[in-house]
């Protein structure tokens, strides 16, 4: 089994990941043959190349990976060269250095890889100066009588530099695609989002499916670094943002994203962080009715908002472990929530801001487990051991909630002598400080358990409304 498979079916297992079976058929790089292999030094490239794509006196070629002759270039328009090769569909292999680009890069067919040699294989586009796509990876538009789906896209191991001029300039963006996987790239200096994942333009279709993203690094990217817009069946595995002005991740609503919603996505190992909070920015933000959407140990660092919460309709948004630092407030929804109890947040730190969760907004309905200062469901085990004469034992516990508006249920285990006649729990303030920080369970018995039997109390509490 390729290593990259083996991976991501334990991860996909370990988190349940949905679709991941569908999903790891599409991501598995193919491997192409040729007749005549072009010697390329060891680890630059995973597999044979139809093209070895160089930069020589300023000026740039192709070199034909069969024959072993120039077939483009010299041009001193790097995406004059790179065009043709995608054109006529394939595999390449750029050369490390800068390749000055002042036309965008299409990708148009199925099956085509663009492979770097690492952060200093650089696409610069900075000269453009009209509105514009650094690779635009998009299938023919499936509305037309001729449209249909591109698959099996990977590009990886290289840097897209941006420009800041044109009002849109964007990274990579992907629409009409299945199968896409995107791996050690690293988005710099875009207008717009360094990647965008889907499109929103139409309503009623999904514009990327089966996605695999991996080490995705963006940088002084204006709007994020992350966008997914009308897509499902993907897996992140490695996603960094730094000091992006808007956004770190925005999962995006189109015209009618209650009919395809991002769906089925988990995320894991996310990054986003800027140097100050900056006004009106949000390190994740949901603004989609989106559902099955995990994250695995996020981490979101000075802004404004860390989760912006903004759609009635999700539901199945989880959150295992991470942080959120040095935010104004840790999670916040706007408007109100139709399903808060499949919004959960379990084993999250919070450190630094200036509120962790704001109860006065919907946010106080979510689930919040395990969660370092700010927990709205718990529950655990209390043990007592009879004497054989007592009948009414009471056991204290604290809640460890938020607020003290708390619904509380118990039951108990019963003794080989009879079972409880009563077991209730009510809320106490035992230390007087004006909140009830204790659950005091009473259980009692007609016939008292006998001398060192032991029985067990099971509580659970759940926080039903904000202080």
């Amino acid at each position: 089994m390729h290593p990259r498979r083996r991976l991501l079916k334990r991860i996909g297992a370990g988190l349940g990941l949905v679709g991941s079976s569908v999903l790891l058929s599409k991501i598995t790089p193919p491997i192409y043959a040729q007749s005549t292999p072009v010697e390329i030094e060891p680890g630059s490239f995973v597999s044979p190349a139809d093209y070895i794509v160089f930069e020589k006196d300023g000026e740039y070629y192709a070199r034909n990976g069969r024959t072993g002759e120039i077939d483009f270039g010299p041009e001193t328009d790097a995406s004059q060269v790179i065009q043709p090769i995608l054109d006529k569909g394939g595999s390449m292999l750029l050369k490390k250095g800068v390749y000055e680009c002042y036309s965008q890069i299409n990708v148009t067919k199925s099956n085509i890889r663009i492979i770097g040699e690492g952060k200093a294989t650089i696409l610069d586009f900075s000269n453009i100066t009209t509105p514009f796509t650094g690779i635009d990876i998009e299938g023919k538009d499936v509305f037309e009588e001729t449209g249909s789906f591109i698959e099996g896209v990977e590009v990886g191991n290289l840097t897209v530099k941006g420009s800041k001029t044109p009002e849109s300039a964007r990274g990579i963006l992907a629409i009409y695609v299945k199968g896409l996987h995107l791996w050690n790239i690293w988005g710099q200096d875009w207008k717009s989002f360094a990647f965008i994942i889907g499109h929103i333009s139409h309503s009623d279709m999904y514009y990327a499916e089966d996605f695999y993203l991996e080490n995705l690094y963006a940088e002084n990217c204006d709007r994020g670094a992350l966008a997914l817009e009308h897509c499902k069946n993907g897996l992140i595995t490695g996603l960094y943002g730094w000091n992006t002005d808007y956004r770190g991740v925005w999962l995006h609503y189109g015209a009618d994203a209650d009919a395809y919603p991002v769906k089925n996505v988990t995320i894991v190992g996310c990054e986003v962080k800027r140097d100050t909070r900056g006004t009106s920015t949000l390190g994740i933000c949901i603004t989609v009715p989106a559902e099955n959407i995990v994250f695995v140990n996020p981490v979101i660092d000075t802004w404004e908002r860390g989760f912006w919460l903004a759609h009635e309709n999700m539901r199945n948004v989880k959150v295992y472990g991470g942080r959120v630092r040095n935010c104004c407030d840790g999670v916040i929804v706007s408007g109100s929530l139709n399903y808060p109890e499949t919004i959960v947040f379990d084993g999250v730190w919070w450190d630094g801001n200036d509120t962790n969760v704001r109860t006065d907004t919907d946010a106080i309905k979510c689930v919040y487990r395990n969660c370092d200062g700010f927990v709205t469901k718990n529950s655990g085990v209390v043990s007592l051991t009879g004497d054989g004469s007592t009948t009414e034992f009471v056991a204290k516990v604290e809640h460890g909630l938020v607020s003290d508006k708390v619904a509380v249920s118990v039951s108990c285990t019963k003794p080989t002598t009879a079972p409880p006649s009563y077991i209730y729990g009510y809320l106490s303030d035992e230390n007087s400080d004006g909140f009830k920080e204790t659950i005091v369970i009473t259980v009692r018995f007609d016939t008292a358990p006998a001398d060192g039997e032991e029985f067990d109390i099971y509580w659970r509490a759940e926080v039903i409304q904000s202080s």
